[in-house]
């Protein structure tokens, strides 16, 4: 079964202020007008969550994901079990010097969302910002887009010039079926790089 390939990122536009002023005046009697991927979210979508606890041990163990991985593929899937864990992992940090150790994961209770930016150009990143539960399924609310010209990377960290393929990950409960992911381009806040 193939897996979902995410929707192309839209570029972040700047407008000019008589640009607004016209789509202001205008927006009304356009039929293709822009919309936010994130209104797609149903109404009765709630935040679909682990606790705090586990939450927190998974962030630091995943600690910041690197911009250089081996998932080049564009896509978003679940990790479900541990075999796929421990390939999903390798693909993720084989490339860095010093490779973090696998988190821990109760496949019997919990999975791992992810989303791939596929190769990408320098600097973009990609973060998972929230998952909601559905009467339709899983909702998955990506970020994607450069990180905002204030958030300070890690002190000593040099910049790598290999060919970025950036991913997020977070741990939800377990559900079955397959994710509907919603991807916004933009400027990501530093809580997300």
């Amino acid at each position: 079964m193939p897996l979902p390939t995410l929707p192309l990122r839209r570029p972040a536009r700047r407008v000019s202020l008589a640009a607004a002023l016209l789509l202001a005046v205008g927006a009304p009697a356009c039929r293709d007008s822009i919309t936010d991927p994130w209104s797609e979210l149903p109404d009765d979508a709630v935040p679909h969550f682990v606790s705090a606890e586990r939450d927190s041990a998974f962030r630091a163990a995943t600690g910041t994901l690197p911009a250089v991985t081996l998932l080049h593929q564009r896509r978003g899937f679940v990790v479900r079990d541990s075999a796929q864990w421990v390939a999903v992992w390798d693909s993720v940090q084989r490339l860095q010097r010093a490779p973090r150790p696998i988190p821990r994961v109760d496949f019997s209770s919990e999975m791992v969302i992810v989303a791939a930016a596929g190769l990408s150009s320098m600097g973009m990143r990609i973060a998972i910002a929230d998952v909601h539960l559905a009467s339709s399924g899983l909702w998955v609310r990506v970020l994607d887009g450069h990180p905002d010209t204030f958030c300070v990377t890690e002190r000593g960290q040099t910049p790598d010039t290999r060919q970025p393929a950036p991913v997020a990950m977070r741990l939800v409960p377990v559900r079955d079926g397959e994710p509907r992911y919603l991807v916004r381009g933009g400027t990501l806040r530093c809580e997300f790089t």
